[in-house]
């Protein structure tokens, strides 16, 4: 079969990976992520081929892995780890589903009931966690996040000129993500933790720079990418991955306030050494003291010691050098003598001739 790899495609792949692949990994496993799969209800087209193709531009790196092949962009190597995560539906999920359907049928009526309930608690406690959740959606009114984010997508991409500026699979433009999630019924507050979530999804990426009315730039991803891998999959990935990232923050500024709290609190007098509470006496603290006396002097003697064996040292380099310097001359005077007794024999030839 023959495959045309374009440019819709390779944004199609790049964006499958960024946003399939598992976190602190670059890379993604065509089968156990559902890739091969995907693409082929995509582009009707051989996957294998295709990757074949983008390898050879340069544009994809693979190798082969447990039960099939990985896959990764070249812009992402030695990012992070290769390792491939598993499938969303694997083979041991599949089969405790199945045992747990079979189980319920046998079940008695009372039992069906207790499992019910258990049920509506988990339904009770999977509901909207955050704020940004709860936002309706601008067309539908509806609350559903996932839908939501894929209109935030498509509104970004609507401000995207004609001919911006590209980086891989993103379209780098100047906006304010604040201000562009505010028009979409977001709170500023609300538009914090879900940049944060757009980016661990891949769905932006911000960059350093900023343009002249204080806008930082940031790659958008097309929407027609975006369209096909927001699911509640990658939302629930970019959450996870938001939320350790702050447990991680406040856990680092609970340690700095524990190491900083000490350290102002830490207050020394003299006076006290000398104490009965100290668990030192007054003569005890003298000696010490004394020792630290000897210990200074014996330090200074040392540093007095070690300035000598330096003086020597360069005494010793430079006697070195002059000996160098005397056997590179060497040469050159046994030339000398070697000239000098070539005339003398020539000298004795020629009085000898005569």
């Amino acid at each position: 079969m023959q495959v045309t790899v374009s440019e819709k495609m390779k944004e199609w792949v790049a964006g499958y990976i960024r946003s399939h692949r598992k976190e602190g990994t670059i890379s993604v496993h065509v089968v156990y992520s559902k890739f091969n799969e995907d693409f082929r209800a995509t582009f009707k087209a051989d996957p294998q081929v295709a990757i074949r193709l983008m390898e050879a531009s340069g544009f994809l790196k693979g190798c082969p892995s447990k039960g099939g092949y990985s896959i990764w962009l070249t812009e992402d190597a030695g990012k992070g780890k290769g390792r491939p995560y598993r499938s969303r539906t694997s083979r041991v999920n599949g089969a405790a589903a199945s045992a747990t359907t079979e189980t319920k049928s046998a079940m008695p009526i009372e039992q069906k009931q207790e499992t019910g309930e258990i049920e509506m608690k988990k339904e009770e406690k999977t509901e909207q966690r955050y704020s940004f959740e709860k936002v309706p959606h601008p067309e539908t009114g509806e609350v559903n996040i996932v839908e939501l984010i894929r209109y935030v997508v498509k509104h970004l991409h609507s401000i995207v000129p004609q001919n911006p500026e590209r980086d891989g699979g993103y379209d780098v433009v100047p906006l304010s993500l604040t201000d562009e999630g505010q028009k979409c019924g977001f709170s500023a507050s609300d538009m914090i933790p879900l940049g944060t979530i757009l980016q661990h999804m891949g769905l932006v990426k911000k960059y350093g720079g900023r343009s002249k009315d204080m806008k930082v730039f940031w790659g958008v991803m097309h929407k027609n990418v975006a369209r096909d891998f927001v699911t509640h999959r990658s939302y629930e990935l970019a959450l996870q991955k938001w939320l350790s990232d702050c447990n991680r923050r406040n856990e680092v500024t609970k340690l700095r306030k524990q190491l900083e709290a000490p350290a102002a609190e830490v207050s020394v007098d003299a006076t006290q050494l000398a104490e009965p509470s100290s668990g030192f006496s007054e003569k005890e603290v003298l000696d010490l003291i004394g020792e630290v006396d000897d210990l200074t002097k014996a330090l200074e003697t040392v540093k007095h010691q070690v300035v000598e064996l330096q003086t020597q040292c360069a005494g010793l380099t430079t006697e070195r050098d002059t000996l160098a310097a005397e056997i590179a001359a060497r040469p050159s005077s046994t030339d000398a003598v070697k000239l000098m007794m070539e005339e003398r024999l020539a000298a004795a030839k020629k009085a000898r001739e005569s």
